[in-house]
């Protein structure tokens, strides 16, 4: 880390990073420029360069932590390492075969075990990002906010979910009370068919229900997208539906893996129309109300899009379209459903 903080000091791009430098190169958004972590970036840059020149951290200012893939999702891109629905599941399946299930993980073998090891930096923090699987289907979570408590006024708390419950003592109870900032990103992959579609597990009618009561505990709302051959058809539809729900910031990723779900087993013919599509929506004023910041994440994204939109089609899209269906047949048992959320 001591080196890979010197490289970045020194505005080098290590080989460790390549993911990011790759997404980069072609012009698209990466995980490391997404607006939460760009704002986070912004507060801390001039720290970093004064105070830790040789690469060492003399005080913790920012933790991510993935307590466990508990979770109760089966989104469609999802893996058994993520989510321990999608592990179980997965051994009837067989999506991933190559690959170990272990079932549920867990980072650490109790809450005591976790507070014990982390509490040393709380001090120093200034912004905790919390992962899942669903971290509400993991009670260390809770424990590790209790013990947050006499550090939360000067942290800014982060974490995901994907906001099927909310009737959760981490809602309802005073634990989200007096800290610096909150926000939560919620994963939302489409307008709602084909959101409920990808996200196995989703009831459109409860998001929005919980959406309103987690807007009123004043969390900053960052909706993100995986953009995939299921929805990249479909984002005039699912910027209309976001707008609507009036997010505070909208990011969004790539999937590339597994191929089967990537944009590549797209059609030229499905390029070519959804590209037409989204290209008068862009020239439309569909989108000029939103707020400043949103407004340019949805430019943003339209523009990425445009540009996956026209990449080449390989000579094995044919075959990448099928693995497409079938993927969805194992999970589903019926191929209709994929073909009519497709049409709808």
């Amino acid at each position: 880390m001591i080196r890979l903080r010197k490289d970045f000091l020194k505005g080098e791009k290590p080989a460790a990073c390549q993911e990011c430098w790759n997404f980069e190169k072609r012009g698209l958004q990466s995980e490391r420029l997404s607006p939460g972590n760009m704002e986070l970036s912004n507060q801390h840059q001039e720290k970093i360069r004064n105070e830790y020149k040789d690469g060492i951290v003399k005080e913790m200012i920012g933790l991510e932590i993935r307590p466990s893939n508990a979770c109760n999702f089966t989104c469609r891109m999802c893996t058994p390492e993520v989510s321990s629905s999608w592990a179980k599941k997965d051994k009837e399946w067989q999506l991933y075969p190559n690959e170990a299930n272990t079932g549920l993980i867990k980072a650490y073998k109790s809450s005591e075990e976790l507070v014990q090891e982390l509490s040393p930096f709380f001090s120093g923090l200034e912004f905790i990002k919390i992962h899942g699987g669903e971290p509400l289907f993991e009670p260390q979570v809770l424990d590790l906010l209790k013990a947050l408590q006499p550090y939360k006024e000067k942290v800014w708390l982060r974490w995901m979910t994907n906001l099927s419950i909310v009737n959760h003592p981490f809602y309802t109870s005073d634990l989200l009370k007096g800290w610096k900032r909150m926000a939560t990103a919620i994963s939302i992959d489409g307008p709602p068919p084909v959101n409920e579609y990808i996200r196995k597990g989703l009831d459109t009618a409860l998001f929005e229900k919980n959406l309103e009561k987690l807007q009123l505990l004043g969390a900053d709302i960052f909706f993100h997208i995986s953009l995939q051959a299921m929805n990249i058809i479909f984002i005039p539809e699912f910027i209309n539906y976001i707008l609507k729900l009036k997010p505070y910031r909208l990011t969004f990723s790539r999937v590339d893996y597994p191929t089967e779900l990537a944009t590549i087993a797209l059609s030229k013919e499905s390029k070519e129309s959804a590209y037409e599509r989204l290209l008068k929506y862009q020239e439309s004023s569909s989108f000029t109300q939103a707020p400043d910041k949103l407004k340019e994440d949805i430019h943003l994204l339209i523009v990425e899009s445009l540009k996956i939109l026209k990449e080449p089609v390989p000579q094995i899209q044919e075959k990448l379209w099928q693995k497409l269906i079938d993927w969805n047949y194992r999970i589903d048992g019926d191929k209709s459903l994929f073909t009519n959320m497709i049409k709808t």
